[in-house]
């Protein structure tokens, strides 16, 4: 594969040479499958080149031999004093891109298992959250999303004890120490979500920390709870004639354009979440039948929605001009390398982008969520049954749709009264 990139006969013997010589045919492979430019891709290889020619002066003959201090003896030492590569060769920037690429390909082919053997100490910051993701992962089941909310929340935890104590000793906290951080998080401008949520991933942390053995007690009985009455919020929501400009505004006449046309579609019309979207595949459109099937999110089961004429038609002008060629069977794509499946965060971030390039004045929140707000409180002001509205949004509870019957303006202008006339004297 490397003829694609180099034609000399010496330049491709070059490049085949040192302990990671055999794998970069394999590595061109996947850059062109990935989507990456002639350039960017020819940039990557002659960073390769150079790295595995410097292990070989290193002593390195074979890849399992690799450890991250050859790594960072390259970037540390060899770099800032390079003259292998010729003066003023270039710049290195693209170095450490390069050197992920490499690392994930190796692991990917099962050739670099001895790399990770220089562990983190596992009472350092980085160990206990290595640990702490293993236990959520494995012990509650957690999805990556969550555990990684997780483990942002509680890093800060970690990071102010290790800055005030210079070290975790996790096995000496105490109830105290665990109401102060408490009351320092119910103290901030947070939202009473954020705040909820805060305190839930310090609970979970503690409860970890009993599990294994690290404390005695449980400490999670000391956490206090926010304040929050049930469905005390009024979903925040576009109306129908900002939700229509919102889906006019993508160019349907570029690739990105047509995807992010279809997304939203998905969002506004069948009031999907962010991670449902990035979540769905091409066996679940089923044309045929003129249904979708949507994969399981959160605490939900797996469920099917009728393929509305227009989404399918979004899709459809997706699918047969604008998707990337690639193997993944993700409906929606990166269109910039590595080609691969879109994220939830990155749905949510092509929605606040037509919210803020549509004009839309004050707009109630600027993520995914918004839109599917939005068409379930349509759907209620349409009369609409609300065992109907929860089974579309995937409820396991009408409980959780309830919520929307705040937001029926036509009933509540029939509950409305008018206000009794003042008699003349």
């Amino acid at each position: 594969m490397l003829e694609k990139y180099y034609v000399g006969s010496s330049t491709l013997r070059r490049y085949r040479i040192g302990p990671l010589g055999k794998y970069t045919d394999a590595l061109a492979a996947r850059l062109d499958e990935q989507g990456y430019t002639f350039h960017s891709a020819r940039t990557l290889l002659r960073f390769v080149s150079h790295l595995s020619h410097y292990l070989l002066w290193r002593g390195v003959s074979d890849v399992g031999q690799l450890r991250p201090e050859h790594i960072q003896a390259f970037f540390k030492d060899h770099l800032p004093n390079c003259s292998c590569e010729g003066p003023n060769s270039g710049t290195f920037s693209a170095m450490p891109a390069a050197v992920d690429h490499l690392v994930k390909f190796l692991r990917d082919q099962g050739v670099l298992c001895g790399f990770e053997s220089v562990e983190v100490p596992p009472d350092s910051v980085g160990g206990m959250l290595r640990r702490y993701d293993h236990y959520l992962e494995t012990i509650r089941a957690m999805s990556a999303t969550s555990r990684g909310l997780h483990r942002r929340i509680i890093k800060r935890f970690l990071d102010a004890r290790h800055q005030r104590l210079g070290d975790l000793k996790l096995e000496e906290l105490t109830a105290g120490e665990v109401l102060d951080y408490a009351r320092e998080a119910l103290s901030t401008p947070y939202s009473s979500a954020s705040k909820t949520s805060i305190l839930d991933c310090l609970r979970r942390f503690l409860r970890f920390l009993c599990w294994e053995r690290i404390q005695s007690r449980d400490l999670s009985r000391v956490v206090p709870s926010v304040t929050h009455w049930k469905l005390a919020d009024v979903p925040k929501h576009l109306p129908i004639e900002d939700v229509r400009l919102l889906l006019n505004a993508p160019s349907t006449s570029t690739p990105v354009g047509l995807r992010d046309r279809a997304i939203m579609m998905l969002l506004a019309l069948l009031g999907l979440r962010a991670c449902e979207v990035a979540a769905l595949k091409l066996e679940h459109l089923h044309w045929r039948e003129g249904q979708l099937t949507i994969p399981r999110a959160k605490a939900t089961r797996q469920r099917s929605l009728p393929l509305a004429p227009e989404v399918a038609e979004a899709i459809c002008k997706y699918l047969q001009n604008g998707r990337p060629k690639a193997r993944s069977r993700a409906v929606f794509l990166r269109h910039r390398a590595p080609i691969g499946p879109l994220s939830s965060k990155q749905v949510s971030t092509i929605v606040r982008k037509y919210i803020l390039q549509a004009g839309i004045k004050n707009p109630p929140a600027l993520g995914s969520h918004v839109l599917r707000h939005s068409m379930a409180t349509c759907l209620v002001n349409h009369d609409v049954p609300m065992k109907q509205i929860s089974d579309i949004l995937g409820h396991r509870s009408l409980e959780s749709t309830y919520i929307y019957t705040k937001v029926d303006v036509r009933s509540l202008n029939e509950v409305a009264r008018p206000f009794p006339a003042l008699k003349e004297n």
